[in-house]
């Protein structure tokens, strides 16, 4: 990203293009090595946020304060401050630290060695769930069998003289999947209705979950919740027809020494009662209950599994609602969002929810602040009090072990005054954001490498 606001020198350069003048013109200052520090210690970020100021150390025994940094003899005379997003569109390098995060998160809670091979006995009963949206209309798919998208009599059309069948084979990146074979047949409504309501869905899908467990543990809900635990972390996944999957690590902890005994083909067994069942109110309409689908994947997680179904996760919670990453920032008006060029499935969803939410009657789901993520109105990865650690956690041993590289006590921190100013956001020219770019994608590439050779 580079910043709009900031004057650029566009010269060719004997016929060279901007971008290569500029970034010529930066490795050949002698403030360049610098630069590069500032912008490696900021993860190669590819927006990052500029400040001005300094950094002032209290003497503990006289209270005079000294500046220990100062922004004026850097480059630029500005720090450079990763944005810290997590969303791969927006920014590949902070994405891949939030990603690496989430899967330690996610992974901390299925072993207790960090070994993969902690057994049931010591860990818990673990499984793998995927909870899917139901059907609002007809739509383009990928399809591995049969090879055709919707196979069917071509001659056969919907109310409104559409085809309902489609013969193509669509491959996975098609723009064609996930659109409506006939928008006129499409419940828009309901769709985005779903996508408000799937968290209060889960909740008590979770709540039938320990209902199930204690008819199959042969105690009452009460008793079994002295026993029992159920712990959880999901992650929710846009679809290309615009509503949203749900898919979710699942843990069983024995509290006490009580001799029941349930194991993961009881924990898979609940949930898929507990989804089949499992309804919430349609503020829309109320005579439409909000549930599932029927598709499902329920399935145990064996201990050498675990790492794999953690990283699988992980990888969802730096997606975006769409692939260009252009529905990242709220909604300010119907103007704004046909500005956009979006996949029609997903800008009459974005519409229909703006739509909606300015009916007084459904108010409370505040629709157009959520505009932009379909009507999901939710984090993208939560988890439960007792999974493992947290993002917070993960952040402050992240901190301190910079600290500890750096020799600084961390004690000396809290008599450090920083006096900042905000002077934009981005790189300031387009050659310093290839150098950037370059840069994260050798430190990806040096991670896969490091990865693939453990």
């Amino acid at each position: 990203m580079v910043d709009a606001g900031q004057n650029h020198d566009d010269a060719t350069g004997g016929g060279l293009p901007p971008m290569v003048v500029q970034a010529l013109r930066r490795v050949s200052r002698p403030d360049y090595a610098r630069w590069e520090a500032m912008m490696h210690a900021s993860g190669c970020c590819a927006q990052p946020v500029r400040l001005a100021g300094r950094v002032l150390q209290a003497d503990p025994a006289s209270g005079e304060l000294h500046v220990v940094y100062t922004t004026a003899g850097e480059a630029d005379q500005v720090l450079l401050k990763a944005c810290e997003t997590r969303r791969a569109t927006r920014c590949p390098a902070c994405a891949a630290i939030y990603r690496g995060d989430a899967r330690v998160l996610l992974r901390s809670g299925l072993d207790v060695d960090g070994s993969d091979q902690a057994s049931d006995d010591a860990v818990g009963p673990t499984a793998f769930v995927t909870l899917t949206a139901p059907s609002f209309g007809a739509v383009h798919r990928f399809a591995q069998s049969p090879a055709t998208c919707r196979p069917g009599p071509g001659s056969k059309a919907c109310p409104h003289g559409r085809p309902i069948a489609c013969v193509e084979p669509h491959e996975p990146e098609d723009a064609a999947v996930g659109e409506a074979l006939c928008p006129d047949c499409y419940d828009w409504e309901n769709a985005v209705i779903f996508n408000a309501r799937v968290g209060a869905l889960w909740h008590h899908t979770v709540i039938g979950v320990n209902r199930q467990l204690a008819n199959a543990a042969g105690i009452r809900v009460r008793m079994f919740a002295r026993s029992w635990r159920l712990s959880f972390a999901k992650v929710v996944e846009f679809q290309a027809r615009g509503v949203v999957h749900v898919h979710a690590l699942i843990r069983l902890d024995h509290l006490d020494e009580s001799p029941t005994v349930l194991d993961a083909s009881d924990l898979v067994s609940a949930f898929a009662a507990a989804a089949a069942r499992v309804t919430v109110q349609n503020p829309l309409n109320p005579g439409w209950r909000v549930r599932w689908g029927t598709q499902t994947d329920l399935q145990p997680i064996p201990p050498e599994r675990r790492r794999v179904a953690a990283a699988y996760l992980a990888k969802y919670a730096t997606k975006s609602v769409d692939g260009a990453g252009l529905l990242d920032h709220r909604l300010t008006s119907n103007h704004h969002l046909e500005q956009l060029d979006l996949p029609e499935q997903l800008r009459r969803m974005a519409a229909v929810a703006w739509e909606l939410g300015g009916r007084p009657d459904l108010q409370d789901l505040n629709l157009r602040a959520w505009a932009h993520c379909l009507g999901y109105r939710g984090h993208w990865l939560t988890k439960s009090r007792y999974w493992s650690t947290t993002f917070t956690e993960l952040r402050a041993r992240r901190q301190a072990w910079r600290l500890d590289q750096l020799g600084i006590d961390p004690d000396d921190r809290h008599r450090w005054v920083g006096e900042w100013s905000y002077q934009g956001v981005g790189h300031l020219t387009a050659g310093d954001a290839w150098l950037a770019g370059s840069a994260a994608a050798g430190r990806e590439l040096n991670r896969r490498i490091a990865w693939e050779e453990r």
